[in-house]
């Protein structure tokens, strides 16, 4: 039996109120996993521990008590400590893991999980047009298929409505701060971080290899176990910090064996701090399954095949393709959600034990800790996330030539920064000069357009009429970020914030932060090191 599982309702974790009656002293320590409860700090700092019984859809109670205002104090008292985010949000999510690896006590250990709504999360210098289909992100994912019913119990920042019959629910695209490739987020998706001290201790399998172990245990202690059904056989760390499954296709002897990925990871390294973030497939109702055939092939596939690959040529970091796999088989979301609270509790349980403590607090976050008047801090780094500069005009610079079909048009630029610069027209009919054209794209933001009907001369397009179809399919349109998606600051007025501008470099990529960092990207690495 594993220790430390989360209690929680048939159908949402959030329907559970927590009621946990901690020490009276803060030296009295009392280990919220041997009674399966986060302990809930909200007076931590204040040198005592009070009973509270607060709803588990929202963050710790905002105020002089709330824990991440005063984590390099809080972190300094409690070395080892874990926070687990009860968002779904992931612009929310990635902002409090930012905030606790910059202002952490240096020498502590964190971990923190999480589980976001379904979206797609791209590296610090990637390509959002060569990483995924943009248009398929944004055509999401239907309501019962990603399983939005359990996401919107959770929603608190974004108004998540069952759309319909037959429509989807857009999947947000995100470009994360760290390194690494591309990976789709769901409700079968565990999200784990661990923040370390960035000293000879630290390498980059430490823990993934304690991922490995929980799995392992799991499945020994669980096997057999109703509605949940390993489907690995063995399970390791490969040579890219990977958790990658063997699955056997066969039960007889000599069947054939298959490697999966079920866990990508990626690093951020800053001076003295450590940054390790993986995923862990557990049972996504997105994945496929390898024995089911064409019809129930992977959505991940589809929407990780860009349309615009073949046309690119790219600097900055592409991910690496890999076939990944569920770990589990569940029968329902009421099993998923037990699984994912399971395999939660284990890695708390075991990250106690490599580290050799225990009494280690357990804090809950959430959206209300992303607000304008609770941290100004995180609060402007969701807003910089969820902007179309950040998204886009952080692309690493890359060429674009539309070599399609027979078409006797050939069109070439080079986008810079997001913006197009240097269009090239190359005309059969040379009495076409496309003055027009080029002077339309030049210095144009690639994102922001909307119809490339307007950039093709009617002349043009007779000429070579399949050439605005395929800007179309390659470049679709983006749906701009809106103001009013926003979190609303402290008094009900949306605050607008641009992002910092920051310059995508080419084999190695740097920028000069707000404190005078520098942040470097080496070439085919899935880590980012600030100096």
């Amino acid at each position: 039996m594993l220790a430390g599982a989360l209690p929680h309702a048939s159908k949402h974790r959030t329907s559970h109120v927590i009621h946990q009656l901690v020490p009276a002293r803060a030296d009295q320590h009392l280990s919220p996993l041997q009674y399966g409860y986060p302990v809930q700090c909200n007076a931590l700092l204040n040198g005592c521990w009070k009973e509270q019984t607060r709803r588990s859809t929202t963050s710790s109670t905002a105020g002089k008590g709330n824990v991440l205002p005063h984590i390099r104090e809080f972190t300094t008292r409690y070395p080892l400590s874990i926070f687990r985010s009860l968002s779904s949000n992931p612009y929310h999510n990635l902002a409090i893991e930012n905030y606790l690896l910059k202002q952490s006590e240096p020498n502590s250990r964190i971990l923190f999980t999480y589980t976001n709504r379904p979206c797609v999360v791209f590296g610090r210098n990637q390509n959002p047009w060569l990483e995924c289909n943009i248009a398929k992100v944004q055509e999401g994912l239907p309501w019962d298929k990603a399983d939005w019913a359990a996401v919107a119990a959770t929603e608190q920042s974004r108004n998540v409505s069952k759309p319909e019959d037959g429509k989807s629910v857009a999947l947000d695209l995100v470009r994360r701060r760290s390194g690494g490739g591309t990976v789709i987020h769901d409700v079968g998706n565990l999200n784990f971080s661990f923040i370390v001290p960035n000293d000879k201790d630290f390498t980059r399998d430490k823990h993934a290899w304690l991922v490995v172990s929980v799995l392992q245990d799991y499945q020994q202690a669980h096997r057999g176990r109703e509605g949940v059904k390993p489907l690995f056989d063995k399970v390791r760390v490969n040579e890219r910090h990977d958790i990658v499954m063997t699955q056997l296709l066969r039960d007889e002897p000599g069947g054939e064996a298959l490697e999966y990925k079920a866990s990508g990871s990626a690093f951020k390294l800053t001076r003295g701090r450590a940054l390790h973030h993986g995923t862990l497939l557990h049972s996504s109702p997105n994945a496929g399954r390898s024995d089911q055939g064409d019809a129930h092939r992977s959505t991940f596939s589809a929407l990780l095949s860009s349309p615009v690959k073949p046309y690119l040529e790219a600097k900055g970091v592409s991910s690496v393709r890999s076939p990944v796999h569920n770990l589990f088989q569940v029968n329902g979301p009421d099993q998923r959600w037990e699984l994912a609270s399971d395999l939660e509790a284990a890695l708390r349980s075991t990250f106690e034990s490599l580290y050799d403590k225990h009494n280690v607090p357990c804090i809950e976050v959430g959206d209300e800790d992303c607000q304008h008047n609770v941290n100004k801090e995180i609060y402007d780094d969701v807003q910089e996330m969820m902007t179309d500069e950040w998204r886009f005009c952080q692309t690493p610079t890359f060429e674009y030539s539309s070599t399609h079909g027979q078409q006797n048009t050939k069109l070439q630029f080079q986008v810079k920064h997001g913006i197009i610069q240097s269009p090239k027209l190359d005309n059969a009919d040379k009495s076409l000069t496309g003055a027009k054209v080029l002077a339309d794209l030049e210095g144009k933001k690639l994102h922001e357009i909307q119809c490339w009907d307007k950039f093709v001369p009617g002349r043009l397009k007779a000429h070579s009429a399949n050439i605005t179809e395929h800007l179309a399919t390659v470049f679709p349109k983006i749906r701009l970020a809106k103001a009013e998606d926003r979190l609303p600051a402290a008094d009900g007025i949306i605050e607008e914030k641009s992002a910092r501008k920051t310059a995508p470099g080419s084999d190695v990529i740097k920028r000069q932060s707000r404190e005078g960092n520098i942040e470097v990207e080496e070439q085919g690495e899935n880590v980012v090191i600030e100096r």
